[in-house]
C-alpha cells in the first residue's frame, strides 16, 4: 500500500473512531475551523503560533494554559511584547517563571526545557 493510500486509510478510522465518541456535528465544527481558521492581525497569527507551541507533542501537559499567558504576552500583541522584551528571552523567561514557575519545571539552564526552547 503506498504511503498516501496508507495516510488516507488512517484518516478515515480516525475519522469514525471520533464520529462514533462525540458524533458527526461535533466532529465536523472542530474540522472546519482547522480548514476554514484565517488570521485578522499579527496578533491572532502571534496567539496561533503560542496555541500550536503548547499543543507540540508532550508539552500539553507543561505548558500553561494559553489564556493565562495573556498579561505576560501583552494580550499576544506581538508589538508590545518585542518593545517590551525585545530580544531579551531572559527577562520574558523570568516574567512566566515569576507567574508559572511554582506549577511548571522552569529551568533556563536547560536548553532542552519547553519553556526555555
Amino acid at each position: 500500500m503506498k504511503e498516501d493510500k496508507k495516510l488516507i486509510f488512517v484518516y478515515g478510522e480516525a475519522y469514525n473512531f471520533l464520529k462514533k465518541k462525540v458524533g458527526e456535528d461535533t466532529l465536523k465544527k472542530q474540522l472546519d475551523y482547522y480548514y476554514s481558521y484565517a488570521p485578522k492581525s499579527m496578533r491572532d497569527i502571534f496567539k496561533r503560533i503560542i496555541e500550536t507551541l503548547k499543543n507540540k507533542q508532550g508539552y500539553v501537559n507543561f505548558i500553561a494554559e494559553i489564556e493565562q499567558m495573556d498579561s505576560i504576552l501583552l494580550k499576544f500583541n506581538p508589538q508590545k511584547v518585542f518593545r517590551k522584551f525585545g530580544d531579551q528571552w531572559e527577562i520574558l523567561f523570568n516574567e512566566f517563571k515569576n507567574k508559572f514557575g511554582k506549577d511548571y519545571r522552569m529551568d533556563i539552564k536547560n536548553k532542552r526545557n519547553a519553556w526555555v526552547i
